[in-house]
């Protein structure tokens, strides 16, 4: 059995209709108490406010960060040696930055531009590929994947890896992990047949 916990730090409303709780409120010891009831904790840092703040959620150590798009350098290499998985949202990110408004509305110029993206594509930094806001941003997970093999030039086979690693980052128990695992790559295997 699972429980997951989405904090988000900086507002005051709910994600995921879960209540949401300041990182000024984790008491240093919440992790150890999170761990002890299995529970998984991904904190949304989106907009982080304080230089404070930001450094409390990097030192929880949550099992997967929301976003992280706009965090300083030296955060950033904190982030990169921790190797904490960032879930990233590709169209939510760009749209949220405006970062397609100086390339004539271009998703795909937008998604060129995102702060962190290619940087965790290098180096192989643990992300998950999701959707924020689906109906919001007319989007979906193909939509999603489509626009970083474009935008980032990934083959299929990259996308693939890419979302094996990912099961290993999913709130379930090793049986669900396994099992996703499988089906990605018979799928990949028939994909290669044809």
């Amino acid at each position: 059995l699972f429980l997951r916990a989405f904090i988000h730090p900086f507002t005051d409303s709910a994600i995921h209709r879960v209540p949401t709780k300041s990182t000024t409120q984790l008491r240093p010891n919440l992790h150890s108490i999170l761990c002890s009831l299995v529970l998984e904790a991904e904190i949304a840092c989106d907009t982080p406010e304080t230089i404070d703040e930001l450094g409390n959620i990097l030192e929880f150590r949550p099992d997967r960060l929301g976003h992280a798009m706009l965090l300083p350098k030296a955060f950033q290499d904190v982030l990169l040696r921790s190797a904490i998985p960032v879930e990233c949202c590709p169209t939510s990110n760009v749209m949220t930055l405006e970062l397609a408004k100086h390339k004539s509305g271009s998703l795909l110029e937008g998604i060129r531009q995102h702060p962190q993206l290619r940087c965790w594509l290098n180096v192989g930094h643990p992300i998950c590929i999701g959707t924020d806001d689906p109906g919001i941003f007319e989007t979906n997970a193909t939509k999603e994947r489509l626009l970083l093999s474009k935008g980032w030039d990934l083959s299929l086979n990259d996308l693939a890896n890419l979302e094996l690693s990912a099961v290993d980052y999913v709130f379930g128990d090793r049986k669900l992990k396994v099992s996703l695992k499988a089906m990605i790559q018979r799928r990949m295997a028939a994909t290669d047949s044809i």
